[in-house]
């Protein structure tokens, strides 16, 4: 799979010309924050063109592969554009990372990862965290020691429990196990970042610690990631994702992660709604929004608009009531969900709703 690190290559061969130069422009004016960057070279070497076969121009080559002319150069320009994006699409999701405690919840996330993995075609990684031991430091050394052991083969055990009792969830059978010592959420955050392209599934609530939807671990890693992260309803379990509901609310951020969320509309093949809560003197526009949903995916999303005082109240009233399979919100630069997701509007999502919620941070 390409790295996101990696650029997308596109190798456009031509002579300038006005059709060569409007390729070029829309080239060079794609979207790359949260993508990788797109690198352009420009052939002009009639030799090359020759090397290559090349009968008409211009002509592109993204990566591996060839988009060639055909006679209406708008329909080309929107070939090659969307050649670029799928490239893009496909850096940025390619591993799922579950974090477990051992608790029913956490195998009830898992076993939703497995299927969304499997659906989706990704490899999955099982991540448990041991805290610190605590005590004298030759006492701690060993018992740590001990304890990891014990704990790393419990959590295989675990995975593979799983795996027997869901035998139709290939994914848990080659998943992997990692067992580390530290915080919680500075693990899950550390990991999250060792592959590109990771989406970190957690459940909702787990053991003793994690009493609400977005309780210290959660909210701690929601707040901190860079990736995006699945909260997972205790009581929901997984089914082939054909809604995905977008909860537009500021046109910068939903323009800046709008790749990845057309990535998510291409791998699952969703329909796909673009939700606004109307709050009183406010305008928002999701046009562009569904534009580039709908040049990166081919498929065509719409909008709708819902009023209510508490936005997330609304948003659990609407999903409930349209067949949602996947709530995706997103949380602007700097910002935090502590004062967004307020007491009132926690207790509406963990109790009035079955629906995963994906949260995707700005770049």
């Amino acid at each position: 799979m390409p790295n996101q690190d990696e650029p997308i290559k596109v190798s456009l061969y031509g002579k300038p010309s006005s059709s060569y130069l409007s390729l070029k422009s829309e080239v060079l004016q794609l979207p790359s924050k949260g993508a990788p960057k797109v690198q352009l070279t420009e052939v002009s070497d009639t030799s090359k063109f020759l090397a290559e076969n090349i009968r008409r121009i211009p002509a592109c080559k993204v990566n591996d592969r060839w988009i060639l002319p055909d006679d209406d150069h708008a329909h080309y320009i929107g070939r090659v554009k969307f050649a670029i994006s799928m490239e893009q699409q496909k850096s940025l999701i390619q591993n799922i990372l579950v974090p477990i405690d051992l608790s029913d919840n956490s195998s009830n996330a898992l076993c939703f990862a497995a299927g969304f993995a499997q659906d989706l075609g990704l490899p999955l990684t099982v991540l448990h965290t041991v805290h610190p031991v605590q005590g004298s430091p030759a006492d701690a050394s060993f018992s740590a020691t001990q304890m990891i052991a014990n704990r790393k083969k419990n959590v295989e055990q675990f995975v593979a429990d799983l795996a027997m009792d869901h035998p139709h969830l290939i994914s848990l059978q080659n998943a992997v196990t990692k067992t580390t010592v530290g915080l919680a959420s500075t693990e899950i955050i550390h990991y999250s970042k060792e592959k590109p392209g990771t989406i970190v599934i957690m459940g909702a609530t787990g053991s003793n610690h994690i009493k609400q939807l977005f309780g210290s671990v959660s909210l701690s890693v929601i707040n901190q990631a860079s990736v995006p992260i699945l909260i997972v309803p205790g009581d929901s379990t997984y089914q082939r994702t054909t809604k995905i509901v977008y909860a537009g609310a500021i046109e910068e951020v939903d323009n800046e992660i709008s790749i990845l969320l057309s990535a998510l509309v291409s791998f699952t093949q969703a329909q796909t709604e673009v939700v606004h809560v109307q709050q009183k003197n406010e305008t928002y526009s999701p046009q562009m929004l569904l534009s580039t949903l709908c040049r990166n995916t081919k498929q065509v999303a719409t909008s709708h608009t819902i009023e209510g005082k508490d936005v997330y109240s609304a948003l659990n009233e609407h999903c409930l009531t349209s067949g949602t399979d996947l709530l995706v919100m997103a949380r602007a630069k700097g910002n935090v969900l502590h004062g967004i997701f307020h007491r009132s509007a926690t207790k509406a999502m963990s109790t009035r709703t079955h629906v995963p919620l994906l949260i995707i941070p700005q770049k």
